[in-house]
């Protein structure tokens, strides 16, 4: 399971972005037939393991207790400090293994940082697995559809739109399963289609276009 490098991808997105820098990057869809959904004891493990790390992160950060914080520090000193603020058990080794939160030690500024990461670690870890769910077990195919430099691509081909004329589309990644549709109006500009709504399902489709008038090269009646 790749939830963690997953849950990179975005933060690396932004780094790229920000430091100018387009990579063209390939993204693995894995088999999801042969996949389990996960359950919620495994998502709370999860959940459990990532907030003790972000609190040590905490309490080792340059600043101290900043969430903000990019630079952490590994000492004698901070090890101290983990010791103190966090439960452990010592494995066969000697190493401190850090198992829960001494919430009793943890006031003022300190808690308020704690409560932050453990929010946002809980609606990550949810988002991450509530979307594994939605596909494990499914025999369905995994669409890729991307706007690039105001051009259409589905699983990096280019898809030809000349319909469309001085209309300028937004860059945009949407990943579909095979029963999903994204509606795009032709009307770029202004239309409320799935940019706005997201992506549905075949079974939503209640009609379909009788006679075209507009562009004049399918202008008439079409079954």
């Amino acid at each position: 399971m790749d939830l963690g490098a997953y849950a990179q991808i975005g933060i690396l997105e932004q780094i790229m972005s920000d430091n100018n820098i387009d990579i063209p990057r390939l993204r693995g869809l894995r088999l999801m037939k042969d996949e389990k959904p996960l359950t919620k004891e495994e998502r709370e493990e999860v959940i459990k393991d990532d907030i003790l790390w972000e609190v040590q992160n905490l309490i080792r950060g340059c600043p101290k207790w900043d969430w903000n914080s990019c630079v952490t520090e590994f000492s004698s000193k901070t090890d101290a400090l983990c010791d103190y603020y966090l439960w452990y058990d010592v494995d066969e080794y000697g190493c401190h293994k850090y198992i829960d939160i001494c919430w009793d030690r943890i006031h003022g500024k300190k808690r308020k940082a704690c409560k932050y990461v453990i929010k946002k670690i809980k609606k990550r870890v949810k988002e991450q697995f509530d979307m594994w769910n939605k596909y494990a077990g499914q025999d369905d195919e995994l669409f890729l559809i991307e706007y690039r430099n105001n051009q259409l691509y589905v699983n990096g081909e280019y898809v030809e739109e000349p319909f469309l004329k001085d209309v300028t589309t937004q860059d945009l990644k949407v990943t579909l399963a095979e029963d999903e549709f994204y509606c795009l109006g032709d009307n770029r500009n202004v239309s409320r289609d799935s940019r706005y709504y997201g992506p549905f399902k075949g079974e939503s489709i209640v009609s379909t276009h009788l006679f075209v008038i507009y562009p004049f090269a399918a202008f008439g009646y079409h079954k």
